[in-house]
């Protein structure tokens, strides 16, 4: 047996990146999959040989788009087990430049988004009964600051104290709620928000001194929605390769170490 045979999840963002690869790491452990996403095209580089994957084109912005994905979970897996909100975008600016538009943008997918994906969920979810987990993706953002990314930082804050507050509401049914915070994950949102001289300097400047790869993240999401993770719940796990270990006094100083 693999690790979540006979589990249904639902993975939000699941067309690129740390979303895609939770989506293949649940269908490489025996789950059925609704895969769901605003790109179709990206959708499609799922294809799954198998009958246990289903995708839905939905904005995480539009609860109804996300009860219908729901609802496909339930009509063709008969119900759902896991919800991994992993769909998220980042913009930079300051709090001074930044639009008002971009601000909401970020907010509105990164927040509200996982807000919607929950809610959607919880019927099923709690229909299913004990055993439920609902995971989102934060980011190590979640407990730092950063400059240009007021937005952004302020979103993953957010999404933390709204994924404690679900744990503490399931927790009577027997369904967790946490969160997975990474650093320097190597994938399209990245490369496209921050110059190739910055990727080198993050992972210059990481104590493991590389990026992270998708596919890394995704097994976190993996073992939070198995059978050995029942009680970890409201927590805001940081993978991060050490970043939070730094700061302004000790980071490249021989002396500190």
């Amino acid at each position: 047996m693999t690790t979540l045979d006979s589990r249904v999840a639902l993975v939000t963002g699941a067309a690129s990146g740390v979303g895609q690869a939770v989506a293949r790491r649940y269908l490489r452990a025996g789950a059925s999959v609704v895969a769901v996403d605003r790109n179709p095209d990206g959708l499609a580089r799922l294809d799954d040989s198998g009958d246990r994957l289903a995708t839905a084109v939905a904005d995480v912005g539009v609860r109804s788009e996300l009860e219908a994905a729901v609802g496909t979970a339930v009509s063709r897996f008969g119900g759902l087990d896991v919800v991994a909100a992993v769909a998220g975008i980042s913009r930079t600016g300051s709090v001074l430049d930044m639009s008002d538009e971009d601000r909401d943008a970020i907010l509105g997918v990164n927040l509200v988004g996982v807000w919607n994906t929950v809610k959607a969920a919880l019927p099923a979810l709690l229909d299913r009964g004990a055993g439920g987990r609902i995971l989102a993706c934060g980011s190590v953002e979640s407990v730092l600051g950063g400059v240009g990314l007021a937005a952004y930082v302020a979103s993953k804050h957010g999404l933390v104290g709204l994924i404690k507050s679900v744990a503490l509401e399931c927790a009577p049914h027997g369904i967790t709620a946490n969160v997975v915070s990474p650093a320097g994950v190597d994938t399209e949102m990245l490369r496209t928000v921050v110059p190739p001289e910055a990727i080198q300097h993050i992972a210059d400047t990481t104590p493991i001194a590389r990026l992270s790869s998708p596919d890394e993240i995704a097994a976190f999401f993996e073992f939070l929605a198995g059978p050995d993770a029942g009680y970890i719940t409201g927590s805001n796990i940081v993978v991060d390769g050490g970043v939070v270990l730094l700061n302004s006094h000790t980071t490249g100083q021989s002396w500190a170490s």
